[in-house]
C-alpha cells in the first residue's frame, strides 16, 4: 500500500511536470507565433535599412544621344547625393532602382526612386524629342 502510494506521488509529479513544460512551451511560442502573423512591412524597414521618404532628381544630356547623366538626392534618414550615367537604351528605371536600393542599403516599399526616376527621364525624352523635332522644322524652313 506505501509502494502503491509512492507511486501514485511520482505519477503525480511527472504530470505535474509535464503540464508545466507543456505550459511554458505554450508561452514561448505565443509571441513567435505573434510576430509571425503581425504584417508591419509597410511601416518598418527591414533590420539595417533606411526607409526612403523623398527623392529628387534629375537628368542632364551629354555628348553621347543614348547616354544622360542622372543626379538623384535621396532622403532616407539621411540624405545621399547619387551621379551616374544612365544608358537610354539598356538601363531601366526599375532595374537602376533596384541597384540603388541595393547598394545604399534602402527600403523603398512605395518605389519613390523609380517612380521619380521614370517621371523624369519620360520628362526629358519628351523634351528631346519635342527639340528634335523643333531643329528638323529649322532645317526644313531653311
Amino acid at each position: 500500500q506505501q509502494q502503491q502510494q509512492q507511486q501514485q506521488a511520482v505519477e503525480g509529479f511527472v504530470q505535474q511536470q509535464s503540464q508545466q513544460q507543456q505550459q511554458q512551451h505554450q508561452q514561448q511560442q505565443q509571441p513567435l507565433q505573434q510576430s509571425l502573423s503581425s504584417d508591419d512591412s509597410s511601416t518598418t524597414a527591414p533590420p539595417q535599412q533606411r526607409i526612403v521618404t523623398n527623392t529628387e532628381v534629375s537628368v542632364s544630356g551629354t555628348d553621347s544621344a543614348d547616354i544622360v547623366m542622372i543626379n538623384m538626392t535621396i532622403v532616407a534618414g539621411t540624405t545621399s547625393k547619387v551621379s551616374f550615367p544612365f544608358n537610354l537604351v539598356h538601363d531601366t528605371a526599375e532595374n537602376v532602382s533596384y541597384e540603388m536600393v541595393q547598394e545604399l542599403n534602402l527600403y523603398d516599399p512605395e518605389s519613390k526612386i523609380v517612380q521619380t526616376l521614370q517621371r523624369c527621364l519620360d520628362a526629358f525624352q519628351s523634351s528631346r524629342e519635342g527639340n528634335q523635332q523643333q531643329q528638323q522644322q529649322q532645317q526644313q524652313q531653311q
